[in-house]
């Protein structure tokens, strides 16, 4: 049986990372990264010079583990916690609370900020025993998917129906 030449590359190609793999995982063992936590035993600051191993940088010779405990004892000693959840790019709840409303001058209960109308663009509409299939500002989403803050609650041949923070919105293919 003749093999085509991008075949021959193919069985070349896979049969290098087959060995590859075969000496990573029996012959070289289970790597440093997967035996153990990251920078746990390795001197991080250490000896000035080459040549001079042994010696400390100004009497600083710490390890990863011992530098994370010193982080932890400064910021519990600063008062600095968090939220708690350890994601130093997670959005305070404040920022994401929905808007209170603000009493008028009569009393009434008027909204803070007005939510904005947002502008979807329907390219089209095909209802399915199963609710309908839109596709909206390039995306394709069934009856009950989210499209950001809003629902698509029913599809027609022509128009769809969103429900979220602005109320109802109908929208039309345009043609």
């Amino acid at each position: 049986m003749e093999l085509s030449r991008e075949r021959k590359i193919f069985v070349m190609v896979a049969g290098v990372a087959a060995a590859a793999f075969v000496i990573d995982r029996g012959v070289l063992g289970e790597s440093q990264a997967a035996a153990g936590p990251i920078l746990a035993d390795v001197p991080l600051l250490s000896a000035g010079t080459p040549g001079q191993a042994g010696e400390q940088l100004g009497g600083i010779d710490q390890t990863g583990a011992e530098i994370a405990r010193r982080i932890r004892a400064l910021v519990v000693e600063s008062g600095v916690e968090g939220d708690g959840s350890g994601d130093a790019f997670a959005i305070p709840a404040e920022w994401t609370a929905p808007p209170q409303p603000i009493p008028d001058a009569d009393g009434a209960s008027v909204q803070s900020t007005p939510v904005p109308r947002p502008t979807f663009q329907l390219s089209a509409a095909m209802p399915t025993k199963r609710g309908g299939i839109a596709v909206i500002d390039g995306r394709t989403y069934r009856t009950g998917e989210r499209i950001g803050a809003y629902t698509l609650a029913s599809v027609t041949d022509r128009a769809v129906t969103l429900d979220g923070p602005a109320g109802v919105i109908s929208l039309e293919v345009e043609r």
